[in-house]
């Protein structure tokens, strides 16, 4: 029986094996082929799951069964890939942040509309039960009216260690504001509308070449909540990733990606204890229900494009 979703994947780093796997052992996906700049480890990818290879990422878009592609490659290369696939009509699949400027998101996002393509970011923080959990809380009151949002980033040292690669430390298209806040902006986006920066400060070392080691900022939800950026790498202290949501009744705070905890005036801070699922199975659940026009929870180009707008305003020179 021919699955729902026909994959090529574009890119198997670190992040593009993780979802590769997961269609693999998804019952209504089949991986047709990958393709990767690098052929060393092109090949040990294609062996290790034994998936077929491509020679050149045009062939795996041109490639007839496919009907998604998954791209998984550095920012700096989502706008040109993806145009490719857009302009022959099918149905996409990228990691954030969507592009390298907002010029290139919002011809993204439009092409792919005037296609009437299925656009997809990749943001899997949001399948997760924490973040379910955490919707669900806001929109009973418990924690009240909202009254801050906090996002908060600290690391030891940038990029880190499993993340070693000619891109990710680069001002050009890396960095912890990149690669790390987007999952924040798009969840406050999700949560409680638009978001704008009045203020960003960010510090970059002399050479031109590197990206940011801190910056702090500020703006605002919807013209009321105010919303605080903090990030810094190089500090003596583990990671530390928060998204705390402080209401005049209760605190609730996302941390380190998984862990959720609510406190109140009257109480000590109170651990959620939480089921971890399979969040990228929901994930691609969703992705088909969507292709089978089923109500569906996913990410677009449309958001990736607002996503990108906010990183711009944080990414001042």
């Amino acid at each position: 029986m021919q699955k729902d979703i026909r994959v090529g994947v574009i890119g198997v780093g670190g992040v593009g094996e993780i979802l590769l796997r997961e269609f693999l052992h998804h019952p209504r996906t089949d991986v047709i082929g990958i393709y990767d700049t690098t052929p060393s480890r092109l090949n040990e990818i294609s062996e290790k799951y034994n998936v077929p290879m491509f020679e050149h990422y045009i062939d795996l878009i041109e490639d007839e069964r496919i009907n998604f592609v998954y791209i998984a490659v550095p920012p700096k290369y989502h706008h040109s890939i993806a145009m490719e696939v857009i302009k022959r009509n099918k149905h996409v699949i990228c990691e954030k942040p969507l592009a390298n400027s907002l010029d290139e998101a919002e011809e993204l996002f439009s092409l792919a509309k005037e296609r009437n393509i299925i656009h997809v970011m990749n943001f899997p923080t949001i399948y997760r039960q924490c973040f379910s959990t955490l919707r669900e809380y806001l929109s009973n009151g418990y924690i009240g009216d909202v009254q801050r949002v906090e996002i908060q980033c600290y690391f030891p040292e940038w990029p880190r260690p499993w993340q070693q690669n000619n891109w990710i430390s680069s001002r050009e298209q890396g960095g912890f504001i990149r690669e790390v806040f987007p999952h924040y902006i798009q969840m406050v986006q999700m949560l409680f509308g638009e978001m704008d920066i009045q203020y960003s400060s960010v510090t970059f070392p002399e050479d031109t070449e590197k990206c940011e080691t801190s910056f702090i900022a500020h703006g605002q939800i919807n013209g009321q909540i105010p919303v605080l950026f903090n990030g810094i790498a190089g500090i003596g202290q583990k990671e530390e990733i928060a998204f705390t949501i402080m209401g005049d009744k209760g605190v609730m705070a996302l941390e380190n990606w998984r862990s959720l905890s609510i406190k109140t005036s009257t109480s000590s801070p109170e651990t959620i204890q939480l089921s971890e699922g399979n969040h990228l199975k929901i994930f691609i659940d969703e992705i088909v229900k969507k292709l089978n026009n089923e109500d569906a929870s996913i990410v677009s180009f449309r958001e990736g494009a607002e996503v990108q707008r906010i990183l711009e305003n944080l990414l001042v020179r």
